[in-house]
């Protein structure tokens, strides 16, 4: 038997599942309903009314629990760096990443032999499109390309990059299903890191000079001397250079001039110069120099495109 009106108390609430029980993605809800059921006793006739955390409402609609479901995902991109002609990885290179949803690019460097790898592209269910099957999926499309800079000496990548990154849901792993094709030159490109490829060069020339003093006359215009620059081969004899002969001019100067390219570097050459001895000197009237000068050529790379050209005779 009952009183007139009797209450009865409950609380309703969502179980939360232990940490390995609960489906992934899947946000649990927090809340809680304070349920108060009165019991009234009207001649014999129980009624009963209901309120839900202190609201009146029907009996069948005391509580209602929301549960969400989300998944996320992340892709990184990475660039590797080569360049042709140096070994040299003191320069730093930048590159760039554009497309759907970036705003402002991002970028990223590397050096020479080196990787560098861009922001992680972030991904969220809620940023797909709802197809009528009712999945979710959604297609980005990328471009990666290489910084120009103005460095000497340094010829820059013109490669594209083109990425499409296909974005789906599968519905229960809570992360997104990320699958990313890149091309390049209209073929798909397989390796780990984007590649782009530069070129170095260096040039640098020395000047080898001398000067003719003839003794008893002054030198004129007729007074031409020949002067012969030789360089050392591997065999250890000297060969005449090509256009390895020059004349002095009135004032007895004379050079030669040697050009070097990357291909040099690290390398020492030797020369020598001696001047040239007519098969008729001995009825010229004049002692020709029998001197023979040694010259050192060592090369380096300054790494701005010119060479360091070191001579010391």
């Amino acid at each position: 038997t009952y009183a007139d009106t009797r209450n009865f108390e409950y609380e309703v609430r969502e179980v939360e599942p232990e940490e390995a029980d609960k489906l992934k993605g899947v946000t649990y809800d927090t809340n809680t309903y304070q349920v108060v059921v009165t019991v009234t006793n009207a001649n014999g006739i129980l009624s009963a009314t209901v309120t839900s955390n202190g609201i009146a409402v029907d009996a069948d609609k005391v509580a209602s629990f929301t549960n969400n479901y989300d998944a996320d995902g992340t892709l990184t991109l990475n660039v590797s760096k080569t360049v042709e002609g140096t070994e040299a990885n003191n320069k730093t290179f930048t590159f760039e990443l554009t497309g759907d949803g970036i705003t402002t690019p991002y970028t990223t460097t590397a050096v020479n032999g080196g990787q560098g790898s861009f922001a992680a592209l972030s991904y969220r269910l809620t940023d797909l499109e709802k197809n009528t099957n009712g999945s979710y999926a959604k297609t980005y499309n990328y471009t990666v390309r290489e910084v120009e800079g103005n460095d000497a000496g340094y010829d820059y990548s013109n490669e594209v990059y083109n990425v499409k990154v296909d974005v789906t849901s599968d519905g229960t792993s809570g992360e997104l299903v990320i699958e990313k094709t890149i091309t390049r030159d209209g073929q798909e490109y397989t390796e780990s890191a984007m590649n782009f490829t530069n070129t170095y060069t260096a040039k640098g020339n020395v000047t080898i000079d001398g000067t003719k003093t003839l003794v008893g006359k002054e030198l004129d215009e007729g007074d031409a001397f020949t002067f012969i620059l030789s360089r050392k081969g591997d065999d250890g004899t000297y060969t005449e250079v090509e256009n390895g002969k020059t004349t002095n001019d009135t004032s007895g100067r004379f050079s030669f001039t040697q050009s070097y390219t990357q291909d040099d570097v690290g390398k020492t050459y030797y020369y020598r110069v001696n001047e040239d001895v007519p098969a008729n000197s001995a009825d010229s009237g004049i002692d020709y120099d029998t001197s023979v000068y040694d010259i050192k050529v060592s090369i380096a790379d300054n790494g701005d495109g010119t060479l360091k050209v070191t001579k010391s005779i």
